[in-house]
């Protein structure tokens, strides 16, 4: 059995239980059949991206894994601010004016933080990286400074 395949489903198994503890109100069996659900999610998901791919593995050269990290930590931090500031206040006025704010205001503030946060994060952690990525490399010496005198 591969690993991918594992991580899959236990990372859907794991998600889906968590939101059976958020929807099921105390009832334990809630953990179990959401649970179920994620980890036949998960299953599903890999096989999407398996036959997706072709088969083929990940092309690691070409995927900038700090954009990625930058990514989920800027959907965490936007959520967070988002949720906690008057953001939804916002994304209410200008996606559902006709909605309560008492009811949504925290949801739709860390919807909006998030989508924001997401791509703003993932742009400037892809761009810190290639600033010190540049900073790193050493110039080689010119040949210029190499020609012997005659």
């Amino acid at each position: 059995m591969s690993t991918r395949f594992l991580v899959w489903a236990i990372g859907g198994a794991v998600a889906g239980s968590l939101f059976g503890v958020v929807v099921g109100k105390g009832d334990p069996w809630a953990l179990v059949i959401v649970g179920s659900f994620g980890a036949f999610l998960g299953i599903a998901g890999f096989g999407v991206v398996c036959l997706s791919n072709g088969g083929s593995t990940l092309n690691r050269p070409k995927t900038n894994f700090f954009a990625v990290a930058g990514s989920l930590l800027g959907a965490v931090v936007g959520g967070y601010i988002g949720a906690v500031s008057n953001f939804g206040r916002v994304m209410i006025a200008i996606f559902n004016p006709g909605l309560p704010e008492m009811d949504f205001l925290s949801s739709f503030g860390a919807i909006g933080g998030a989508f924001i946060g997401a791509p703003v994060a993932a742009c400037l952690f892809a761009a810190a990286a290639a600033w010190l990525r540049r900073g790193n490399e050493q110039v080689p010496p010119s040949e210029e400074t190499d020609v012997s005198q005659e």
